[in-house]
């Protein structure tokens, strides 16, 4: 088929069969960039970017469709998975309800993980004091009943 785009040029088979898309390699080339139209995200920063679930993502679970490469780190590991940034925004947006839902919940995770680190480091390297309340999961734990 013709590219969506110029009309012209031969859509890449590649990118049709992973993405839907009747693209050639002119056009894709042009929109692969930072924001560009067919940009691709690897699953793992689709993961941490917009965070989604390998469920959601998973195109055999109903999921977004996606291309398989072979890992570039090294070929023993598993294929690489590359997603379409736009229709991963559009999953995150669906999941989220909007990007200000989507960084609210980074920064609490961000916030839980900081909290976590912090009760490792005093459980592991505190005063006596701050290892009990590490071990005891906080202050709640010595609150008189009431």
């Amino acid at each position: 088929g013709a590219c969506v785009d110029c009309s012209s040029g031969r859509a890449q088979p590649k990118f049709r069969e992973a993405f839907g898309l009747s693209v050639c390699y002119d056009c894709q080339r042009a929109g692969r960039g930072e924001g560009g139209r067919y940009q691709v995200l690897s699953k793992s920063r689709a993961k941490d970017e917009y965070l989604l679930s390998d469920r959601q993502l998973d195109g055999e679970r109903g999921g977004l469709r996606s291309m398989r490469l072979p890992n570039p780190n090294d070929a023993r590991y598993g294929d690489m998975r590359l997603y379409l940034r736009r229709q991963v925004e559009e999953l995150a947006l669906a999941t989220w309800g909007s990007s200000e839902a989507l960084l609210l919940e980074k920064e609490r995770r961000s916030d839980e993980r900081l909290r976590r680190a912090e009760a490792k480091r005093k459980l592991k390297s505190g005063t006596p004091e701050e290892q009990m309340m590490a071990r005891c999961n906080g202050p709640r734990a010595f609150r008189e009943p009431s």
